[in-house]
Parts: structure tokens; C-alpha cells; sequence
């Protein structure tokens, strides 16, 4: 879908959905309206049973997103209730992201700043292209960053790395960030949708019930859940992993009796 106003738009094709935030003239800045698209496209992406891996990218190449489009709320007295309205959204937004059963890819290119590293971090990995540009201006604003990414930034990247991107508040390029422990990949912006849509069509081969399970089951031991004692692991025995497992190998198996005879 086209359109000159503000948007969040979802394609789906061949298993991938693909979810662009576009407003590029305002460097992808999400607007109140578009966090509501977007945790529309998150459900409608839960609700899709063919729907293998999820990837969040921005319009054009000069931005993933810039964050929070600020000039988009009333200056009016009503401003700071404004602002928490549309901090709500995006919390709405991101959560629901991050709820998906199914792989999310965020594809950084450019800019990725303020409310669009929230939207970054609610993915399972994100892929950088060389002219990142990654910040957390939020302290050099005087205002406070939302709780649930910083928790996630922390899960990812340790204490040490979260604290100078919060505090000192400045920005990093993809080599830092990447060093960091911000992003898990960096590729040449040249070739970036070619690797984009590469780890896309890798995941989405892959039968969908074990990449979902791999993914419940590290989230689980990110969190600090005993995966021993859990009722995820029969969850995962029931879910018909193993079928999917062991009969690709059965087959195989049959097949090499059968020469051998």
C-alpha cells in the first residue's frame, strides 16, 4: 500500500509479513495514530496461522524510525497528557510485537532513535546496515524512557552498555552497536534488503512449530525460568515437535535401508 499520510503498512507474502513504518519525510516518526496500526498489524499477524516470520522495517533508506513524532501532538496545555497518551500507545504497539509466537526480524537502516529503538528491541533480532545511527535521546530531553524497553536492553545488551546509551545519551554508529550488543548483525547498506529478505526466507523454510518453540524456549531462559521444571516442556513434546523431528529422519533412515538392499 501507497500513501502520502503517515502509516503503518502490512504485507504478507510467502509465510513473511512484513510490517514498514512510513512516514518518510518525517524520517519514519510514529505518530499516536500509527502505534495503533501497528498493534493492529501485530494482531492480524497472531491471527494468521501461515504466517512464519514477522520482519519491522522503515520506508526508503534514511531511517528504521526516529521515534515519537512529537509535532504531531496539540502544544496545548493538554500537551503532557498528550504525550502520555501516545507513550501508552506505543507500549500497547511494542507489547504486542514482542507477544508474537513467531520469529520478528527488525531491519535497521539509518536512523533508529527514541520510540524506534522500542519498537527495534520488541523484535527477537535485529539486522543493521553500515549507516546506523542508534540513540536513546531521551535524557538530553529532560523526560524519562519507557520501562519495558530498557528492561529489554538490558536482557540484551548487559547493564554496563544500556547505562552509556541512556545516560550519556549521544549515538552510535552500527560498529558500536553491534559491539554493544544493541543489534546482533551488521551488513553493508548496499546489499541490505538482499540479507533482509535472506534471513526472512531462511526462517520462514523452517518448519514453524520448532522455530516457535526455540523461541518460548530461550525466551524462557532469558527470563530465568527453569526450563526443567516447566510445563513448557511438555508443552513442546505435545506441540508435535518431535514429530517434526524425528520423521524427516525416520524417512531418511528407510530410505538408506532400501539402498543397502
Amino acid at each position: 500500500m501507497t500513501t502520502d499520510q503517515p502509516c503503518i503498512d502490512l504485507e504478507l507474502s510467502g509465510g513473511i509479513a512484513t510490517v514498514v513504518i512510513n512516514n518518510p519525510r518525517r524520517r519514519n516518526c510514529f505518530t499516536p495514530e500509527m502505534f495503533d496500526q501497528l498493534f493492529e498489524a501485530a494482531q492480524k499477524i497472531a491471527d494468521d496461522p501461515t504466517i512464519r516470520v514477522a520482519v519491522l522495517r522503515g520506508a526508503g533508506d534514511k531511517a528504521f524510525s526516529a521515534g515519537m513524532d512529537i509535532d504531531s501532538m496539540s502544544v496545548t496545555e493538554e500537551y503532557l497528557e498528550n504525550f502520555r497518551s501516545g507513550e501508552k500507545r506505543m507500549n500497547r504497539a511494542t507489547e504486542a510485537v514482542a507477544a508474537l509466537e513467531i520469529p520478528v526480524i527488525a531491519g535497521l537502516r539509518g536512523a533508529c532513535m527514541g520510540g524506534g529503538v522500542q519498537v527495534a528491541v520488541a523484535a527477537d533480532f535485529r539486522l543493521a546496515a553500515d549507516d546506523l545511527n542508534f540513540a536513546v535521546p531521551a535524557i538530553t530531553l529532560g523526560v524519562m524512557y519507557p520501562l519495558p524497553p530498557i528492561e529489554q536492553l538490558v536482557r540484551m545488551a548487559g547493564p554496563a552498555a544500556v547505562k552509556k546509551l541512556m545516560i550519556e545519551g549521544g549515538t552510535f554508529d552500527a560498529a558500536n552497536a553491534l559491539a554493544l550488543g544493541f543489534v546482533e548483525e551488521v551488513t553493508p547498506a548496499a546489499s541490505f534488503d538482499q540479507r533482509l529478505n535472506e534471513m526472512a526466507a531462511t526462517i520462514a523454510g523452517h518448519p514453524p512449530i520448532v522455530a516457535q518453540s526455540y523461541k518460548k524456549i530461550i525466551d524462557n531462559i532469558a527470563d530465568g525460568k527453569n526450563i526443567a521444571n516447566e510445563p513448557i516442556r511438555q508443552a513442546v513434546e505435545q506441540s508435535g515437535v518431535l514429530a517434526e523431528m524425528i520423521g524427516p529422519v525416520a524417512k531418511a533412515r528407510k530410505a538408506a535401508r532400501a539402498n543397502r538392499e
